[in-house]
Parts: structure tokens; sequence; C-alpha cells
């Protein structure tokens, strides 16, 4: 049961396995390291992480090849109590920064 920030991590909120985002990624414009892959990000890691458009909550990051030399991410609120939010923005993986500035889909209660 001893994690590292490799190793996958069961827990019942998520439904199944998934990984915290490693420590050595202090910008969000890093996280195309690995393509087609959905990251845990905690809400005490997104004060840390540079780059977001939200702080301070939890969330998920889905990291999408797009091109070979763009990426999307698509960050998730991870919230029971709210409407879901989802940010999106485009990555260029040859500069490692964002070329898109951030798209909310901002959901509403029906």
């Amino acid at each position: 049961n001893d994690t590292t920030n490799w190793n996958h991590i069961g827990t019942r909120s998520m439904g199944g396995p998934f990984e915290y985002v490693p420590d050595h990624i202090t910008d969000i414009s890093q996280i195309g390291i690995i393509s087609d892959k959905t990251w845990y990000i905690t809400a005490s890691k997104s004060k840390e992480l540079l780059g977001l458009p939200i702080t301070g909550v939890g969330m998920t990051a889905l990291v999408e090849n797009i091109s070979p030399y763009v990426f999307r991410v698509t960050l998730t609120r991870v919230t029971t109590t709210s409407t879901v939010q989802m940010y999106i923005a485009y990555f260029s993986n040859t500069k490692n920064e964002r070329t898109s500035p951030w798209t909310l889909m901002d959901g509403k209660t029906i």
C-alpha cells in the first residue's frame, strides 16, 4: 500500500486507479509528458501548479495528443455538490507553453 508519484492508487472516490501529477511538474504546460492520459490534481497541488485557470479545488487533467506538436488539456473539477466545470486549452509540445486561452465549459443545474 505504499505509494510514490508514479504508482497507481485505487480509491472509491475515483472509481478506480489514477495517478497524481508528478512532483517535478511545476507548470501545467509540462503535463504533456505522457499523452492520452488522465492525471489527478489535488486541491493542494492545484495551488502549487502554475498556469491553471482555477486553484484550490480537486480536478482531473485529461491530456490528449492533437498533433505531433500540440496537446489539449481538459480540466474537470471533482465535485459532488456543485455543477460540473470543464476548462480546455491547447499547448505546444515543443515549447511547453499554452497556445490558446483557457475556455470554460460551465455546467448548469437542470
